[in-house]
């Protein structure tokens, strides 16, 4: 199993995570706080939460701001422990971490692919065959463009999108 680190976790969105305790602890996994194992990061919303966390012997946890307020002296020593304003949002951030699959489309461009010399298309990008991409265009980190799409002047698509085939932007 793949082990993400806490200088990993940490350094996703130092304004979104806050590390207030840094345990040693080898995190393999996520799962719910009634599920939780010493190698799995728990999101505990409450107090609840966060005890049923430590009772599963959980060892990587992150709490809500709110919550850290509460619990802050119950916090044993080899806990590693992030607070955050939004559970969602730091699951939004982290669950990618522990991701497990291979791509399936490796980065670059397709033979028959035609991209404007002015366009802009990341390294980590995937465009398929016979896509377009027209001039001054910008295609994000990791974005996957499948066969037959049309990308515009000027226009901008994002990191991690994928656009599907025979869509037109722009």
């Amino acid at each position: 199993m793949k082990s993400i680190s806490i200088d990993q976790i940490t350094a996703i969105n130092p304004k979104a995570l806050t590390l207030r305790q840094n345990g040693i602890v080898e995190i393999t996994e996520v799962l719910p706080a009634e599920s939780a194992k010493s190698s799995s990061l728990v999101f505990a919303s409450n107090k609840f939460l966060f005890k049923k966390a430590l009772e599963n012997n959980s060892r990587a946890l992150v709490v809500l701001d709110s919550v850290f307020d509460e619990i802050k002296q119950e916090i044993p020593p080899q806990i590693a422990l992030w607070s955050t304003n939004s559970i969602h949002e730091a699951m939004s951030l982290l669950l990618p971490l522990f991701d497990q699959k291979e791509p399936f489309l490796k980065s670059g461009l397709h033979p028959t692919a035609t991209i404007h010399p002015t366009a802009q298309v990341s390294a980590s990008a995937h465009v398929g065959a016979y896509a377009v991409i027209e001039a001054h265009a910008k295609v994000g980190d990791d974005t996957i463009i499948y066969p037959h799409v049309y990308v515009g002047h000027f226009c901008e698509i994002g990191k991690r999108c994928l656009i599907s085939s025979h869509v037109t932007i722009g």
